[in-house]
Formats: C-alpha cells, structure tokens, sequence
C-alpha cells in the first residue's frame, strides 16, 4: 500500500514537471519563433495522449497549446480602427468563466504586446460584463445554451470569439478549435469575421480549415 502511494506521487511529480517544462516551452515559442511555423506545428501537434496516471499532464498541454494558439492569432487579425480608442488601448484577452489558458495568456502578456497595445486578460461570468474585448475564449465547459446566446448578443461588437464546442460556428463563433485523431485543429467562419469587420491574414486561412 505505502509503496503503491509512493509510486503515484513520483508519478505526479514528474508529471507536474512534465508540464511545467511544456509551459515553458511553449512561451519561449511564442515569444521567439517565427510565427507562421510554429501555428502550422501547433495545427498538428498531439495533445491528450499521455497515459491515464498522468491525465493532468495532458489537460496542461492542451491548455498551453491553445493559449499559444490565442496569442498567435492576434498576428494575423487586424480589428477594425474603432475597436481601440487610442494607439495604447489595452489589447484585451477574454475568457468566459475561470479556464485554465487564463494563467499562461497572463505570463506571455508580462513581456508582450498586440502591435503596441498592452495585453490585459480578463475572465467574465456575464454577458453582460464583456465590455473593450478584442478577443474572447469561450471553453467547452460552458453550457451550450450560455455559448449560444452569448454569441447572439456579441453580434457586430468586433470581438474575434473562439471557441471549442462542436456546433460553435454554427451559432456565430469566429473560430473554433477542434480535436480530430487527439490533434488540435482550427475552423474559421468566414461569414463571422467578416460580420466582425475583422480582416484575417491569407496565412493563417492556409493553415485552418475556412467554412462558409
């Protein structure tokens, strides 16, 4: 029994580890890469594989790729003038509820920026809070008929919103990421971003998957 407890905290520890080198792994890419390679490895890089003992390893991973990938779209969307009042207008991040890509978008906004623009991150529990954002994650664990009207009443607000349920698109999301053989893949809405007056990069619509 002792030896059994023994075995799955070192089994925690080095996944702890694990996933504490991704992080840091992940930033340094964000922070330095070119960006178009690194968006094109992260469209296919592997995430949830890890065995069922280190299952925290795995949602860590997840979390930090697609916090990468927030960051990286910034590169290859341009808002329309409107959206900042002035050249130093925070850059906002949002995020519905508390998730887990809140923490990591808050080390790589301590050393970046948004073409000059300061990044704040913000998390929202209501509609109705969502005021200057640029950019909002919408995770899967928010209820379906939350995402659905949420979307309904962001309509036409310039916000580039990127979620990770299935019908996402369909109800007005702006992008939407994708799980596909345990692959992180993203589907943009041609039809949203363009309601959003947002103008999205010739780069980034290669490596996505572009519907209607």
């Amino acid at each position: 029994m002792v030896s059994t407890l023994l075995s799955q905290s070192r089994i925690r520890t080095q996944a702890q580890r694990r996933a504490q080198a991704l992080l840091r792994k992940v930033c340094a890419c964000v922070l330095h890469a070119a960006a178009i390679p690194l968006l094109a490895c992260l469209c296919t890089v592997l995430v949830g594989t890890s065995p069922k003992p280190v299952h925290a390893q795995a949602i860590n991973r997840e979390s930090s790729l697609k916090a990468a990938f927030l960051y990286q779209f910034t590169m290859y969307v341009r808002w329309p003038d409107e959206a900042f009042a002035t050249p130093k207008t925070p850059f906002v991040f949002g995020i519905v509820g508390a998730d887990r890509v809140g923490p990591i978008l808050r080390k790589i906004a301590q050393v970046k920026d948004v073409d000059g623009h300061p990044i704040e991150v913000r998390n929202y529990s209501k509609v109705e809070d969502i005021r200057d954002c640029h950019l909002l994650f919408v995770p899967r664990s928010t209820e379906n008929d939350q995402q659905a009207d949420l979307l309904k009443r962001l309509r036409g607000k310039n916000i580039l919103i990127v979620g990770e349920t299935q019908d996402f698109l369909a109800w007005g999301g702006v992008i939407n990421f994708a799980i596909e053989q345990n692959r992180i893949k993203i589907r943009i809405s041609k039809s949203a971003y363009e309601r959003e007056k947002l103008v999205v990069s010739s780069k980034l619509l290669r490596v996505a998957a572009v519907v209607d």
